[in-house]
């Protein structure tokens, strides 16, 4: 893959940022945009701010979720620790923020399979192998 080429899901269209003239107004927009473009996002959820790699987005079981990995923030589970793979309703989702601070992509390996979702409307690419 070439240096700034993005590989997109077609149906996967950025929103405007601050380099462009118009904001994200949704959460939807912002999720799909920060998949997009691979960008940390921080949202409230549950009462706690948390900084995520948005990695899928879509419909499972009926309900809008989203898929990241939490790299830094609270957690209803202080226990557990927040760091972490994270499924979040995005009913839920108190408010987010893309942030400019971007990550590699897909934590995944190439021999691990991907949860089943009714829809995906965004999935973060994968890291190109060597």
């Amino acid at each position: 893959m070439a240096g700034d080429e993005l590989l997109m899901d077609k149906r996967v269209r950025p929103i405007k940022t601050a380099k462009t003239p118009k904001p994200a107004t949704s959460v939807d927009e912002q999720l799909r945009f920060a998949i997009a473009y691979k960008r940390l996002i921080q949202v409230t959820y549950d009462a706690h701010v948390r900084v995520l790699e948005p990695h899928d987005f879509g419909i499972q079981k009926k309900e809008t979720r989203l898929l990241a990995y939490q790299v830094r923030g609270g957690s209803a589970h202080a226990n557990k620790g927040g760091r972490g793979w994270k499924m979040l309703k995005l009913s839920k989702i108190e408010s987010c923020v893309v942030l400019d601070e971007t990550f590699h992509g897909s934590r995944a390996l190439s021999n691990q399979g991907h949860l089943a979702w009714d829809q995906l409307f965004a999935r973060v690419d994968e890291i190109p192998q060597p």
